[in-house]
């Protein structure tokens, strides 16, 4: 199993004492989009079901219609908590408050299946997360939120490089960047909110963006293996049609930054990347 999953499930099941279930009377419990797992019920996956995870009190909450209340399986005592939905607050930048958590209520225990991941009973129905296959293929924007709505949450708050968006902004060429990435991939997990910002923000109709989603292994996709992908992500930068650039892993920490030397056929030192807050101004 990869490794972000085996690190979800930690989080999801070990017992952290030191997180309480209620939290500081001056912290106000935040649930987080989680979208690793799939939620299922009597046997049958609910692709709508909401799910969530506050480290603040160690829980993972999951909102579906298909259940009369919200339900949140807590990771200190390893009980499933129903909880009540007017106590729940969405706010727009995407997370759950839980404004009032006063009213807990055990309603059962969970319990590992041979996969490893959690299953209870919930008013007489059996439930279980399961691992969420990856995206493969050409995705849209809106397919790789729709498939993990956490990449969107978490690309809201990321502000690109003004000087490296102007200088897109005035690229003159048909210009084509192409994204490989997997879902399965911890290191995308980090940087693909930040090209997805950049992706929304652009406004430059020579210049797109486009997203391949391929397996972990890439070379197990016939794609990943004619496009010689070994790194996630990798971004390759055509301009009319021909290759002039590509990027690997952590080179796209700054995604507007790195579109902008593959243009112009500068080498970027990724251990330098790595060090700063923020990217170096476009040259002059």
């Amino acid at each position: 199993m990869p490794r972000h999953l085996l690190l979800a499930l930690a989080i999801l099941l070990l017992p952290l004492t030191q997180f309480p279930l209620q939290a500081q009377a001056d912290q106000t419990p935040r649930f987080e989009p989680l979208g690793l797992f799939l939620f299922e019920l009597d046997g049958k996956v609910l692709p709508d079901a909401e799910i969530y995870y506050s480290g603040q009190i160690g829980a993972v909450l999951v909102l579906t219609p298909e259940l009369p209340y919200p339900i949140a399986v807590v990771q200190r005592n390893q009980t499933l908590q129903r909880l009540v939905s007017s106590e729940l607050i969405k706010d727009p930048a995407g997370f759950i408050a839980w404004s009032l958590p006063a009213t807990k209520t055990a309603i059962g225990e969970i319990r590992l299946l041979e996969d490893n991941l959690p299953a209870f009973s919930v008013e007489g129905k059996q439930a279980r997360f399961r691992t969420k296959p990856p995206l493969l293929g050409p995705a849209t924007l809106e397919d790789i939120v729709r498939y993990d709505p956490s990449y969107a949450y978490r690309a809201r708050p990321y502000q690109p490089e003004p000087g490296y968006m102007s200088a897109l902004a005035e690229v003159d060429t048909d210009t084509l960047v192409k994204i490989y990435f997997s879902t399965d991939c911890d290191v995308c997990r980090e940087l693909l909110p930040n090209i997805i910002k950049v992706a929304q923000e652009l406004d430059n109709p020579n210049l797109r963006i486009e997203f391949f989603g391929l397996p972990l292994k890439a070379s197990e996709h016939p794609v990943g293996r004619e496009m010689n992908i070994t790194t996630f992500p990798t971004g390759i930068i055509y301009s009319d049609g021909v290759e002039v650039g590509r990027a690997h892993g952590h080179g796209w920490r700054f995604p507007s930054m790195a579109i902008h030397h593959g243009l112009s056929g500068i080498k970027v030192d990724v251990e330098t990347l790595l060090e700063r807050p923020s990217a170096p101004p476009p040259p002059e």
